[in-house]
């Protein structure tokens, strides 16, 4: 159940500091697709200036950063497995 309604919650969204896992997925997927058009050489220096301008809590930095490097580190084994899938 969430707790999204939690006063000190709803305070904290609106100050943009707090994303929901929803949000969360939503802005990992949105910076991956922001990745697509930088070299790989670029990635990590890329994300540190996606997060310069972002305002979230250090805890979903980190998980954020760690789902997007491990994503990308795997992401020819992602598109494979899609590709045997895919019809089209």
């Amino acid at each position: 159940m969430s707790n999204d309604w939690h006063p000190l919650i709803i305070a904290m969204k609106k100050k943009g500091f707090y994303m929901s896992r929803r949000e969360l997925r939503e802005w990992i997927f949105q910076t991956l697709f922001r990745m697509e058009f930088h070299d790989k050489e670029e990635y990590e220096k890329q994300l540190e200036m996606i997060f310069e301008t972002e305002e979230m809590r250090e805890e979903d930095k980190t998980y954020a950063k760690n789902k997007v490097l491990d994503i990308i580190a795997h992401i020819e084994e992602i598109d494979a497995v899609i590709n045997e899938v895919a019809k089209g």
